[in-house]
Formats: C-alpha cells, structure tokens, sequence
C-alpha cells in the first residue's frame, strides 16, 4: 500500500476533514482477452514456475509448467501452461516439488485451489 496526495475536480462532502483516509484503486494500465489466476505462492511476475493442476474429478493433482506474465494484487497473468476450465492448487506445495503427481483427499477442503479465469 502507499500513500498518495490527490487534488479532487468537484467539491468534497462536508463531512469530510483533512485527516480523512481514503481507499481508492489507481488502474496503471489494462489487459484485454488475458487469461489468469489467483496467484499462487512463490509466483512472481514474468517467470515461470510449477503447478499443481487439478485431474480425474479432484482425486489427484499433475504437475504442469506454468508461464506467468503481469500480475496485479493477488491476481496473475498465465501466458503458457494453463487453460481457462483448469483448476489449480494455490497454496505452497514445494514440499512436494520431488513428485510430478500427487493424490489429493478432500477436494475444496485441503488446499487453495482456484480455477483458471478469462477475460
């Protein structure tokens, strides 16, 4: 979070004291037709990483390689690895990083998982 000063273009409510905390959104920029996800842990902006990709119902889980573009809050861009109807596991597994498939017990319950979005 930051601070910043702004100079308003109409005038204030009358309520409103100098010492007054706004929370506003500054959009630096937009991406259209983009595909994305939650992001997960340890993914950082123009990498790439390993996930673990949902299968047979949410019984299991297939390792996938993952190409990460911009991200925005707790948002990330996926450029390569990843299809809008994939459901992914957010959470840190690199305790699991030796294995290319894991067995998942309580689908929805054990782990942050997120389906992949588009937009």
């Amino acid at each position: 979070m930051r601070s910043v000063e702004i100079t308003p273009d109409s005038a204030l409510p009358e309520k409103l004291t100098p010492e007054t905390t706004i929370d506003g959104t500054i959009n630096v920029g937009e991406l259209d037709h983009v595909v994305y996800i939650g992001r997960p842990a340890n993914a950082n902006a123009n990498s790439q990483s390993s996930l673990l990709k949902i299968i047979n119902n949410g019984t299991e889980a297939v390792r996938v390689k993952g190409k990460f573009g911009r991200e925005s809050g707790s948002h990330i861009q996926i450029l390569e690895g990843l299809q809008p109807s994939d459901t992914v596991i957010l959470s840190d597994m690199s305790r699991w990083d030796k294995f290319d498939r894991v067995q998942t017990k309580r689908w929805g319950c054990s782990f942050n998982c997120l389906d992949v979005e588009f937009v």
